[in-house]
């Protein structure tokens, strides 16, 4: 299954992960908070 590569202004699908405290954050979450929000993506290999 191909997936599609995002173009600039697309929207960021929702994802869950657990924060430096142990606590879930939520992309959508915070995002309805109004909290800022800066995604970072690496391209490559370590």
């Amino acid at each position: 299954m191909k997936k599609k590569i995002p173009n600039i202004g697309d929207k960021a699908p929702d994802f869950k992960v657990l924060n430096a405290d142990n606590k879930e954050f939520s992309l959508y979450s915070a995002l309805k908070s109004n909290r800022n929000v800066l995604l970072v993506f690496y391209r490559g290999h370590w």
